[in-house]
């Protein structure tokens, strides 16, 4: 497959995602009932959204795995495999299978990178302007898992946690840096439906121009009937912007949040 472009839209779920740009290559020796399956595909452009939340926006992805596929039972093992989503690397293991109509899930995945930047890369707007020149330090760790069947009327668990600490960066020809990040963000869903989300960032903290900026949100029902509980607390000078992040189209900015 070159060139390729997909879209999927499961409107019961509340799933919807695209790719632009899909390269695959696939090989095995599919005469036999199990064999070692060998794949690698790239995207230039991916975007995920479940449950109303965007998990991926214009993402580049790139995948390669070595699969146990016994098609006699339409199982797969995930072994020695890596996932990239811009810059951040992701470890993924468990099975896919199918069961009927539907899939039986049971993977997880971690980061084995600990770089703030790697999870920053996930930014579109900071991506798209010279991400390669950005400076930056500070750790961070993501790590979760799906369990369950996924079909027409079934939806499985999943959850996702992600943690920053003391992340900072810096554009070289910039002369404010933004310092002191730190967040903890859990994701869950018990399964049935997506409208199960809870999203919790139960710690947000940033300082920009000298100026801390404290916050906390939670989400719950994104579907049916959207429930937000956001708090921010701080000083955000507005001239301070364009004097830490490139804002290309912004002519002018002044006055204090």
């Amino acid at each position: 497959m070159s060139d390729a472009r997909v879209a999927f839209e499961d409107r019961r779920a509340g799933i919807a995602a695209s790719l632009v740009g899909l390269h695959e290559t696939l090989s095995g020796d599919f005469t036999q009932e199990r064999f070692a399956l060998e794949t690698h595909t790239r995207a230039d452009s991916v975007s995920l959204r479940v449950g109303g939340v965007p998990y991926l926006t214009r993402a580049e992805v790139a995948a390669r795995a070595t699969i146990d596929a016994d098609m006699a039972t339409q199982r797969f093992t995930l072994s020695d495999n890596e996932l990239r989503l811009n810059q951040l690397v992701l470890r993924l293991a468990g099975t896919i299978a199918r069961a009927g109509e539907d899939l039986e899930l049971d993977l997880t995945f971690e980061t084995p990178g600990t770089g703030f930047g790697e999870i920053l890369s996930l930014v579109p707007a900071m991506y798209a302007q010279d991400f390669a020149a950005l400076e930056t330090s500070g750790t961070m760790s993501v790590s979760g898992q799906v369990r369950g069947t996924y079909g027409t009327t079934a939806f499985p668990s999943f959850a996702l946690d992600a943690q920053i600490d003391d992340g900072t960066f810096r554009y070289p020809d910039l002369p404010l840096a933004a310092r002191e990040i730190g967040m903890d963000l859990a994701v869950r869903n018990p399964g049935g439906h997506a409208d199960s989300t809870v999203v919790r960032l139960e710690r947000f903290h940033a300082a920009v121009g000298g100026q801390p900026i404290d916050g906390s949100l939670v989400v719950r029902t994104p579907l049916s009937d959207p429930e937000y509980d956001l708090r921010l607390t701080g000083r955000l000078i507005l001239s301070d912007l364009p004097r830490t992040i490139r804002l290309p189209e912004v002519e002018q900015l002044s006055g204090l949040v």
